[in-house]
């Protein structure tokens, strides 16, 4: 097992600068315990690696499939090395409260721990808080009325529960972690959830040319999968009690951004159930 305790993997392209932010926010809150492993193409590795000398740079393998693809494939390297591990998009960052999410995860006896993300713009400016909730085991339960309890920026997770679930499944494209997350919350894993702002999501202009149609057909699969459960309505008012701070402040801040998960239409305002 190695000495640091945190695996952290970032995918990317090489070609986004804000990976700069993301690295330094890993470091300076991480610190010594986490080793944070850059999965890229082939061409990119040598410059990353000069560049972000304190992270480990590996090439993606040749035919991998996206984003997941290449997480499989780092997470199957270096997963057992770690007692915990996440992972963290090269346009989003950790704030000062995911020091919270370590410490929960390091010295409590659970397998999981979460908390909410902040909306930002390109410019790292905050447009919005994301909903969340205490309610991990009725993820299924939201997730059948579209709602998504969180995503992987503000998560840790225990590792070996990753490889019990197979790891992200690689048929869907763009929301194979919705699919994990859900298959997560069935173990009913130990959990905490940490209600503050952990982790900055950015929010791109090339989110809103996302490809829609693939999007909403892969939610459909995925709820095919997995039925609507009962009693979700129960699930659903209290999310929605639970954010009603959330929802209020968007509603008096009257900002006219869009929000990243919403499936249906990328065209959706962020004053929304979500």
């Amino acid at each position: 097992m190695d000495t640091q305790p945190i695996l952290v993997i970032t995918p990317t392209l090489g070609k986004r600068q804000s990976i700069e932010t993301t690295v330094k926010s890993v470091a300076e809150i991480g610190g010594e315990w986490v080793h944070h492993v850059i999965v890229a193409p082939s061409e990119c590795v040598g410059r990353l690696q000069s560049r972000y000398p304190s992270t480990t740079c590996i090439a993606q393998p040749e035919g991998c499939k996206g984003i997941y693809g290449a997480l499989n494939f780092a997470i199957k390297q270096f997963g057992r090395k770690h007692k915990f591990l996440t992972y963290i998009n090269d346009d989003d960052a950790w704030l000062p409260d995911y020091k919270t999410l370590i410490s929960k995860i390091l010295t409590q006896n659970i397998d999981f721990v979460y908390g909410r993300c902040r909306y930002v713009n390109e410019v790292g400016e905050k447009i919005g808080t994301q909903t969340s909730s205490n309610q991990f085991y009725d993820f299924g339960k939201l997730y059948s009325k579209f709602i998504i309890l969180l995503t992987q920026q503000a998560t840790i997770l225990r590792s070996d529960l990753w490889f019990k679930i197979g790891g992200f499944d690689e048929n869907y494209r763009l929301i194979a972690d919705t699919k994990f997350w859900l298959l997560l919350s069935k173990l009913q894993p130990k959990f905490i959830f940490i209600n503050k702002e952990c982790a900055a999501y950015t929010v791109q202009k090339s989110q809103l040319s996302m490809d829609k149609t693939t999007v909403f057909a892969e939610h459909e699969r995925l709820k095919r999968e997995f039925p609507t459960e009962k009693n979700w309505c129960f699930a659903v008012a209290e999310f929605k009690i639970k954010n009603l701070a959330v929802y209020f402040n968007r509603i008096i801040r009257g900002r006219g951004f869009y929000n990243p998960l919403s499936h249906k239409n990328q065209g959706t305002k962020l004053l929304n159930w979500r």
